[in-house]
C-alpha cells in the first residue's frame, strides 16, 4: 500500500546559502504565460474571491480566482471591474459550462479555471479539449494523482489545480473516503506533468505554502487563511468581543442555499450529502499584512533551500519525513511567563 505525506509530516533539509539579504531572493512564478510576484491565487468561494478582494491581491502580486456561485451577468460584471484597472485576474466555470466559458473570454479574463470537486472525470477532458482551441488559458481540477494530471495535460490545459479534500472547510474525505495527503499528491502530480501544478487546500501557514511550492507546485491557492481579510465578501461578526468573518466551503448546504438566492431558484439541493462546512476564521485585516507574511516566510524558505528563487529551490529541496514527537515540536511551544 502507497504511503501518503501531508504538510506536517515533512520538512525541508536546510541547505548552505550565499544570500545576504532576503530582499535579494525573488519570489515571483510563471502560470501558463501569467507572472505573479508572489506565487499564490485566491479560492473561487464565495467568501473569499470577489471584485474588491481580486483587485487587491492582483495589485499585491498574486491573482483572484472570482467564483461561479452567481449568475453569470453578475461574474462578468465583476471581471470586468477588475480588468478596468488593468489587473490580472482568473474565474471559475463549472462542466458544460460554454456560455460562461464564453462570456468570460469575451470580459478578458486571463484564466479559465474549470473547477469541480472531482477533476479526473470525462466530461472535465472534452471541455478541456474544447476550451483548449480558443484563445483562453486553461486551468483545470480539482485533481489527486498523476494519472488525472497527465489525462489533463494531454487534453489540452495549461495547468492543473492539485487538491482533494485537505481544505479548511472541506468534508470529502470525511464523508466519501477519497483523497491523497496533500504533500504526496502535489509531489506527484509535478513530476508526472511539465505544466504548472497549482496546489490548492491545505495551505495554514507560510511553511505549508513553502513546502508545496518546494514539492513542485509553481504557485498555492488559499481559500480558509484569506478568508478573514477585510477584503474578503464574508460577512463581518463580533463575537464576544472578537471579530470574525463568515467562511465556507463551496460544497456546503449554505454555499447551495446562497447560490439559489443570488440565482432567483428555490431547489437547493439540500437532498445532496454535503461535502464541505460553513464557520468563521479570526478577521486578520487588509489583505496586504497576510500576503507580506507569506511573501516573507518564501523568502525566508527559498534562502533555507540555498536558492535565490523558486526555480533554483525546487532544484535544491531535500525533504525529511518526521516524527510525531517532531510535529509536537514544530510551532510554538514555550511555557508562557
Amino acid at each position: 500500500m502507497e504511503k501518503g505525506l501531508s504538510y506536517d509530516d515533512i520538512l525541508i533539509k536546510p541547505q548552505k546559502t550565499s544570500v545576504r539579504s532576503l530582499e535579494n531572493v525573488n519570489t515571483s512564478t510563471e502560470i501558463a504565460g501569467l507572472k505573479l510576484e508572489v506565487p499564490v491565487i485566491s479560492s473561487a468561494m464565495d467568501t473569499v474571491t470577489e471584485e474588491e478582494f481580486a483587485k487587491e491581491i492582483a495589485r499585491l502580486g498574486g491573482l483572484g480566482c472570482i467564483h461561479r456561485f452567481m449568475p453569470v451577468k453578475e461574474q462578468i460584471s465583476q471581471v470586468r471591474e477588475v480588468k478596468k484597472e488593468n489587473l490580472k485576474v482568473s474565474a471559475a466555470i463549472g462542466l458544460n459550462d460554454r456560455e460562461r466559458a464564453e462570456a468570460l473570454i469575451d470580459a478578458g479574463v486571463d484564466a479559465l479555471v474549470i473547477d469541480i470537486a472531482h477533476g479526473h472525470h470525462e466530461s472535465l477532458l472534452e471541455d478541456v479539449n474544447n476550451y483548449s482551441k480558443k484563445d483562453a488559458t486553461i486551468i483545470a481540477g480539482n485533481i489527486a494523482t498523476a494519472a488525472a494530471a497527465e489525462d489533463l495535460e494531454d487534453a489540452g490545459a495549461d495547468a492543473v489545480k492539485v487538491g482533494i479534500g485537505p481544505g479548511s472547510a472541506c468534508t470529502t474525505r470525511e464523508m466519501t473516503g477519497a483523497g491523497v495527503p496533500q504533500f504526496t499528491a502535489v509531489k506527484n502530480c509535478a513530476e508526472a506533468v511539465s505544466i504548472p501544478v497549482i496546489a490548492d487546500g491545505g495551505i495554514r501557514k507560510p511553511g505549508d505554502l513553502m513546502k508545496a511550492l518546494a514539492a513542485g507546485a509553481s504557485a498555492g491557492q488559499i481559500g480558509g487563511l484569506f478568508a478573514g481579510a477585510k477584503e474578503a465578501p464574508g460577512k463581518l461578526k463580533e463575537i464576544e468581543g472578537e471579530k470574525y468573518k463568515v467562511f465556507r466551503g463551496m460544497a456546503s448546504r449554505e454555499a447551495a442555499e446562497k447560490r439559489a438566492s443570488r440565482e432567483g431558484r428555490t431547489k437547493t439541493y439540500s437532498d445532496r450529502l454535503p461535502e464541505g462546512v460553513q464557520t468563521k476564521v479570526k478577521y486578520k485585516g487588509p489583505l496586504k499584512q497576510i500576503v507580506s507574511r507569506l511573501e516573507g516566510g518564501l523568502r525566508s524558505g527559498i534562502s533555507y533551500c540555498g536558492a535565490k528563487d523558486l526555480g533554483e529551490a525546487q532544484k535544491n529541496a531535500e525533504f525529511i519525513e518526521i516524527s510525531d514527537s517532531t510535529q509536537s515540536r514544530n510551532s510554538h511551544h514555550a511555557e508562557s511567563l
